[in-house]
């Protein structure tokens, strides 16, 4: 499997190169991926954020629809997951 043996950060810092393309389309900014394991499952988490705007959960759903498929073609990470997108600012 790819990227088996690799550190979290490496995982993440291939996902933010994949995800960088789709932000800047969607005129969002990249604040942070995170890929943690907790409670037995891994979550891949990427946070999103506007300039001068609040980030609506159609920004989410939108980068979440176009990042799946990219992350399926180029699978960089080594285990099952569940995919997040959201904003630091949404609780």
């Amino acid at each position: 499997m790819p990227g088996l043996g690799q550190g979290h950060e490496q995982v993440a810092a291939k996902i933010e190169k994949l995800v960088q393309p789709l932000v800047d389309e969607l005129n969002l900014k990249l604040v942070k991926v995170v890929y943690v394991k907790e409670n037995n499952r891994w979550y891949l988490r990427v946070f999103i954020d506007k300039i001068n705007e609040k980030v609506t959960l159609t920004d989410c759903e939108k980068l979440s629809r176009q990042l799946s498929p990219l992350l399926d073609v180029h699978n960089p990470v080594p285990h099952a997951y569940t995919l997040e997108v959201s904003s630091p600012g949404i609780e």
